[in-house]
């Protein structure tokens, strides 16, 4: 009899995947002058690979001669372009905000700060941060591990709790728009504008993908008016959460990727029970509907796991919600907005992909998986997507966007054209090129329009 294929992906083992140019000796350095060189710090290799590497940070363990733990973390994006410094100054503040508010309302899950520097001129090269420990290791989440089906099922109950512990703080700032799409809107032009001007860092998203992408989104949430926003952590990949050797959850890392969503949004599955987790077949259909049915498929022991996640997800509502905190919504209202919806799977990749440009990468090259929709009919994007919406998703971007078009582009006179284009249905290739005129790099004083009379 064959083995059953795996359900789960293997597990990211933290092995390092680059080189940071940082030795244990540097690390050392640094956490011995964070303390006064008043304890010897040794490195704990019992973490398993040092460093292990976590979604926005490189991290090493520590341990002081008095027993205090600690981890040294490195941001992993290099200092190479003017625009990778902001990025990483602006991952790194993100994180030390949200660790001192986390700290100041009493939250117990997540590490304390100790120490940061946003500067290079030190001992590593790098800005770094150190702050404590968590208890115990990062959790395997695989077929085989936990294998006990009770840790398992304590695990998902205390990721739940967690969740719901950090919704109950109330958000700094919820000033992101009064509907669910218009939260997102903004991060979803910015990668629009960072498409036309070239910038996708290597990930391959086009300007038609993400007009499309703001399309199918702005579908999914209509109608949806719930804007209780409340905390939500964007990156709860097992080997984000820590657990102790009875497998309680004593925290999460990666603090920088918290932020104020619609509860509809942030009451999801966590990433480890995602699609994305699943690990799928070596071969697939090409058929687009038997292969997007594949792609989709949910196993057995997800599907279960992720109906005991939900189970204590309704308890925590239930027993600890209320009107002031998180809002009122009837148990159906529940289920409706976050677990019940039809195509349960593609709808969160779409939200996904809206927050993520690696998410978006992935949906446009399965061709954003339309082949599970009524309303595709085996031509493509365009049955679900018709093409004068793309025009018009364009001709709306730049409205939205005016403000950003660059002085040599003649606002006007680009604005014209534009909306003669879109009207009267232009090659998309023409709406392209005024898009670019619009907010590309640099001047373009060759008018390449000429090329498309």
């Amino acid at each position: 009899m064959a083995a059953p294929s795996p359900v789960y992906r293997p597990p990211y083992d933290g092995s390092p995947f680059h080189d940071l140019g940082v030795t244990d000796d540097m690390i050392l350095h640094v956490a011995a002058i964070c303390r006064s060189h008043r304890f010897t710090p040794t490195l704990i290799r019992d973490a398993g690979f040092v460093p292990f590497f976590g979604f926005q940070y490189a991290y090493w363990p520590i341990q002081y001669e008095d027993g205090v733990r600690v981890f040294v973390k490195i941001p992993l994006m290099t200092f190479s372009t003017a625009e990778n410094n902001q990025l990483v100054y602006t991952i790194m503040e993100k994180e030390h905000e949200n660790l001192l508010f986390l700290q100041n309302r009493g939250f117990q899950w997540s590490p304390r700060m100790l120490y940061h520097t946003m500067e290079t001129n030190n001992p590593l090269g790098h800005p770094y941060m150190i702050e404590t420990m968590l208890p115990g290791k990062r959790l395997e989440w695989s077929d085989t591990s936990p294998v006990d089906k009770v840790n398992r099922e304590k695990v998902l109950k205390q990721v739940a709790q967690v969740i719901f512990d950090l919704a109950l703080l109330k958000p700094k700032q919820t000033d992101l728009g009064n509907t669910p799409w218009k939260c997102l809107q903004a991060a979803m032009d910015n990668r629009t504008r960072e498409a036309i001007r070239g910038m996708d860092r290597g990930l391959g998203f086009t300007i038609t993908g993400c007009f499309v992408l703001q399309i199918l989104a702005r579908r999914l949430l209509a109608g949806k008016t719930n804007m209780d926003f409340v905390l939500s952590h964007e990156a709860l990949q097992s080997h984000n959460i820590f657990v102790d050797d009875d497998f309680n959850v004593t925290g999460f890392i990666e603090w920088g990727l918290v932020r104020p969503l619609p509860v509809r949004f942030a009451f999801r599955f966590p990433a480890f029970l995602h699609i994305m987790n699943k690990q799928q077949p070596a071969s697939m259909p090409s058929d687009q509907h038997a292969y997007t049915r594949e792609f989709l498929k949910v196993p057995a022991l997800m599907k279960a796991e992720r109906e005991c996640f939900i189970a204590h997800m309704q308890y925590e509502y239930a027993t600890r919600a209320s009107p002031s905190a998180i809002g009122h919504l009837s148990p159906k209202g529940w289920e409706m907005m976050c677990w019940d919806l039809e195509n349960v799977d593609w709808s969160h990749m779409i939200l996904d992909a809206v927050r993520s440009s690696r998410m978006q990468q992935t949906v446009e090259e399965q061709r954003f998986l339309v082949a599970c929709l009524p309303d595709f009919k085996g031509n493509g994007i365009h049955d679900v997507v018709k093409k004068e919406d793309i025009w018009d998703e364009a001709w709306a971007f730049f409205c939205r966007n005016f403000h950003f078009v660059h002085p040599w582009a003649n606002g006007e006179r680009t604005c014209n054209l534009l909306r003669m284009a879109v009207r009267a249905r232009y090659p998309w290739e023409f709406v392209e090129i005024m898009l670019v005129d619009a907010f590309g790099p640099t001047p373009t004083f060759v008018d390449h329009r000429l090329n498309l009379r």
